[in-house]
């Protein structure tokens, strides 16, 4: 992957249509490169944050990592969060409020792609009494966990 996080060169350019009909196929290279497209709002398509992260995680769900990555970016930088937004407006809470960026990281930096967040957690109807990043043993996963303690 490129530094910018630009589509990916390893192919021959290929038509918007043919991108399109490969990631409709399940191919992940392809989902990767049309979730930077829109993201961007390139090669013909308008930028969209929702399309961008629809078909970023699509791709995420081959297994993709350069995926992982541009998702984790866009989420830690509020990127396509209309359906947080809608998440909130209908009165539930972000539980990670007030944490530092460094404690809502659930995937701490591998080689060269940065620590990133996948997750988030709501609720409504309970007071928050504490959240706090937990690393497991690496046996168990790679992944840090945000632990939140609700109050009735």
């Amino acid at each position: 992957m490129n530094d910018d996080a630009s589509p990916r060169r390893d192919k021959p350019e290929v038509s918007l249509q043919d991108l399109q009909a490969a990631a409709e196929r399940g191919d992940p290279a392809a989902m990767y490169n049309l979730g930077l497209l829109y993201s961007k709002g390139g090669g013909g398509l308008p930028q969209d944050y929702v399309a961008a992260l629809r078909w970023l995680d699509k791709a995420t769900k081959k297994k993709f990592p350069p995926a992982y990555y541009v998702l984790g970016i866009h989420h830690f930088n509020g990127l396509g969060v209309r359906l947080i937004r809608s998440i909130q407006e209908a009165g539930f809470s972000d539980s990670f409020e007030g944490l530092d960026k460094k404690d809502r990281v659930t995937l701490p930096a591998n080689g060269p792609y940065p620590d990133t967040t996948f997750d988030y957690i709501f609720h409504r109807g309970f007071g928050r009494r504490k959240a706090v990043r937990v690393m497991p043993p690496v046996e168990t996963s790679d992944h840090r966990m945000v632990v939140v303690t609700l109050t009735p």
